[in-house]
């Protein structure tokens, strides 16, 4: 197996059509059709099958596809980080972050890496941590700090708990509901909400209000955002609401900048610490890293 095959079937898996991945390769189609042939000849399957509109992968395509990616990340990373060097750098680290989290233990941390080695490259991507994960697993990422559910484990990643924190329901503090000692669960679907956009987000929603189907109206639906800044914005409005995990709301609240809105919510603790792919080479820089976010954590 050559890298070069990998490459070429890669490329066929994305575009899903032999002539536009050969242009996007800039070889001929015969020579790419004879690279996946001897591909597929060393593998021993059919990763393609042809379709009327092109070709898609058959469940040998599907599995090989997950660790070409790998392989064809950890390259181009190779290549960037030796190019790194040349230019004086000493190292490379790609961190993919929860939404919310961004301001918490990570940046004190990658703070005290660049202190003590001021050639690292740092770049850092944040994200739901579904997606976070996809990247972490194709090599795209080197760890992720991020909220995470028990339930949830992927069997290829290392899950490290660094903290705790429970749910608030955040809102400015001019709202009605932000002004009253107790809300009852007709109060709060009767308000207006703005929700992260994640997997089963609403049936998390009304599943962490624990509340019958009779209780709530189905017009009054939530408003979904997967900006943090358009949803801060609907908060600050004073006519919206929302869940939050309070670690990420815990400075606005102490300033006065949001109230919590005390109801009937169910209290979830979700985790939240460092991801690592199971197997697969750790650079001195991103085990120092997993140093310096480890000390962060236990100093606050």
């Amino acid at each position: 197996m050559e890298i070069g095959q990998l490459q070429h079937f890669a490329t066929v898996a994305q575009f899903g059509n032999f002539g536009r991945a050969a242009e996007e390769l800039h070889v001929t189609q015969s020579a790419l059709s004879k690279s996946i042939k001897r591909l597929e000849s060393f593998i021993g399957a059919t990763l393609f099958e042809r379709t009327t509109r092109g070709v898609q992968l058959t469940v040998y395509g599907r599995g090989l596809l997950n660790y070409a990616n790998v392989i064809l990340n950890e390259r181009n990373r190779a290549i960037s980080m030796m190019s790194a060097i040349k230019g004086r750098a000493v190292g490379n680290l790609v961190i993919g972050v929860s939404k919310h989290l961004g301001g918490l233990i990570v940046p004190d941390a990658v703070n005290r890496l660049i202190s003590a080695f001021p050639g690292v490259w740092v770049e850092v991507i944040e994200g739901y941590t579904d997606e976070l994960s996809g990247l972490l697993l194709n090599g795209s990422a080197d760890l992720l700090f991020v909220g995470y559910k028990e339930q949830a484990h992927t069997p290829a990643l290392v899950y490290e708990k660094l903290l705790d924190s429970d749910s608030v329901i955040i809102a400015h503090p001019s709202h009605p509901l932000a002004k009253k000692a107790s809300v009852t669960r007709a109060e709060l679907m009767k308000a207006r909400w703005i929700l992260t956009v994640e997997k089963s987000s609403i049936f998390q929603f009304y599943n962490s209000l624990d509340l019958e189907g009779s209780e709530y109206d189905p017009s009054n639906l939530p408003i979904l955002s997967s900006s943090a800044q358009f949803t801060a914005r609907m908060i600050r409005s004073g006519g919206f609401i929302a869940i939050s995990g309070r670690h990420a709301v815990a400075d606005d609240l102490a300033a006065g900048k949001l109230a919590e809105v005390r109801g009937p919510i169910r209290k979830r603790s979700p985790n939240i610490g460092i991801v690592l792919r199971r197997k697969g080479y750790r650079s001195p820089m991103l085990v120092r890293l997993i140093k310096e976010i480890r000390s962060v954590a236990k100093d606050r």
